[in-house]
């Protein structure tokens, strides 16, 4: 007769051998301790409640982060319609702080030259500068950033992750990259 106790979930064992790897992933997606630890514990809750028996599960590690991948889509999509829903206005008016009513850039916006740039990367001061400008971000903004330029993803996964088109993700990473050019030069170069 067979151990009915060797088919019960054991969440402990799941938390043990792959909590620390989900944080990490879950942290490297997000940025954010808290909201990471909540998608790995949504993830668990999930994996609970969609299975009854371990041994039903072939790579227990990899249907985990399979779970885990679809919560912080989730999150991302959750955050670009509440980001619609607060953010209810003609997208052009952020454009109108650019540019004049013939198209031209504002004298007040055109870019500065940076001279001496090649040792920014390692700059501490730089990159908390850097740091605290995307924090400012919107946080789909954030999200954008994170997984175009730094986790280097490729736009069809980011567009489907986050629920939005290829049109408006390029449109994002304009805009953030008109609005880090405002405050770099703000912080660091006029500081």
């Amino acid at each position: 007769m067979e151990n009915p106790i060797s088919k019960e979930i054991n969440v402990a064992d799941w938390v043990n051998a792959y909590g620390d790897e989900l944080y990490r992933y879950a942290y490297s997606k997000t940025g954010d301790s808290h909201v990471s630890e909540d998608l790995v514990q949504d993830a668990f809750l999930g994996a609970l409640q969609n299975t009854t028996d371990q041994s039903e599960i072939k790579n227990q590690k990899s249907w985990l982060f399979s779970i885990l991948r679809n919560k912080v889509v989730d999150y991302y999509r959750e955050l670009e319609r509440k980001s619609k829903k607060e953010n209810n206005w003609d997208t052009n008016l952020e454009l109108d702080v650019h540019f004049t009513s013939m198209g031209m850039w504002r004298t007040s916006e055109k870019a500065m030259v940076w001279n001496n740039t090649e040792n920014l990367a390692t700059n501490k001061e730089f990159n908390a500068i850097l740091d605290a400008c995307l924090t400012k971000l919107p946080k789909h903004y954030q999200a954008v950033v994170r997984l175009k330029i730094m986790e280097d993803e490729r736009t069809d996964c980011i567009c489907e992750d986050l629920g939005i088109s290829t049109s408006n993700l390029w449109q994002i990473i304009h805009r953030t990259k008109l609005r880090l050019r405002k405050c770099i030069n703000k912080h660091w170069f006029q500081a």
